[in-house]
């Protein structure tokens, strides 16, 4: 697939990439093998971070059934339901990042208050510890997607608390992907049925990223 659209490309047909990732690469002088690493980088890594957030997403939704009608009502009134659904995705991320945290090396000095950190220094941005820390989010461990929702309960967060894909030029490359998988498989299953969960507390396990341990328990009942 990837080696036909460059193909495509490189022969200027109609439906070509230039408006696209590949095409963009292309016209920058790119080889063809970096593009194909890079296309590939995007799909499967946005394919496996799809597959875990929409888990524990649907886990959160399944053992909150206030927030999920809230969610079913909003998809029902307006086909998008676009707010109360980016909030639901915010706060699985919060509480179930794709990783615990970034690892960086500081290539200039950095100041943070009465800190000074010298250049290659590693340093870990933990996002998983500091969003679950009373010193920084009320009710840490509550789902309360409704944090996140403007004009409603949105409490005053920092906006590089919770980075669950990064932030800047090394940010996680399959981030868009992953979020328009994970809205749209969210809002088809709660649109159709009722999610329910029938096991224990879901377990956790974390090695280059977190992923849900165990057998999936849901139900799902037809609306």
């Amino acid at each position: 697939m990837i080696k036909e659209a460059i193909e495509r490309e490189k022969r200027g047909e109609k439906g070509g990439l230039s408006t696209t990732l590949l095409g963009n690469l292309f016209s920058k002088g790119c080889d063809e093998r970096t593009m194909t690493v890079m296309a590939t980088d995007l799909i499967f890594g946005g394919v496996e971070q799809t597959a875990h957030a929409a888990a524990f997403t649907l886990y959160l939704l399944a053992n909150n059934q206030h927030q999920q009608n809230i969610l079913f009502q909003e998809l029902s009134n307006d086909k998008d339901g676009q707010n109360y659904l980016r909030a639901v995705v915010k706060e699985t991320m919060r509480l179930y990042p794709p990783a615990i945290g970034n690892i960086r090396k500081l290539g200039v000095p950095l100041t943070l208050g009465e800190y000074t950190i010298e250049p290659n220094t590693t340093y870990v941005l933990a996002h998983q510890t500091m969003s679950q820390n009373r010193q920084y989010v009320d009710n840490p461990h509550l789902f309360k997607p409704e944090r996140w929702v403007r004009n409603n309960e949105k409490e005053d967060i920092h906006s590089f608390l919770t980075l669950p894909f990064g932030w800047g030029p090394r940010m996680c490359v399959g981030r868009r992907f992953t979020e328009m998988e994970v809205f749209s498989i969210v809002s088809t299953m709660v649109s159709r049925f009722k999610i329910g969960w029938s096991g224990p507390p879901i377990g956790i396990k974390s090695e280059i990223v977190i992923f849900p341990e165990g057998p999936l328990r849901f139900s799902f009942n037809p609306r």
